[in-house]
């Protein structure tokens, strides 16, 4: 079963999903409309020079996030996400092999 998701991802190719960046590239201009200011007053003061950006809230904020650092906007969150399945499929004896997987964690 699990020789048949790793082959299945192997198959796809995810330099054809995402656009070519610069890999050196981390958007770091926004604008004051983009700045989330009131989760800005909850960072501890080592903190005080970074930026707290709005994403959507409509449950892909991990992938919306990703996608506002690397390209500068949430368009290319689907994307993301389908490139990190392919990666995680892909490569998936690896990431079965390490160690927080090999514990129970509770919340």
């Amino acid at each position: 079963m699990l020789s048949e998701v790793i082959n299945y991802g192997v198959q796809f190719d995810t330099t054809s999903i995402l656009p070519n960046i610069n890999n050196n590239f981390i958007n770091e201009k926004w604008n004051e409309d983009n700045q989330d200011h009131e989760a800005m007053k909850l960072l501890p003061e080592r903190y005080e020079d970074y930026i707290c950006i709005k994403s959507s809230p409509d449950g892909n904020c991990f992938f919306n996030s990703a996608s506002l650092i690397v390209f500068g906007n949430e368009n290319f969150n689907l994307q993301l996400r389908l490139a990190t399945i392919i990666e995680l499929m892909t490569h998936a004896l690896f990431y079965l092999q390490q160690s927080i997987f090999e514990q129970d964690i509770i919340y």
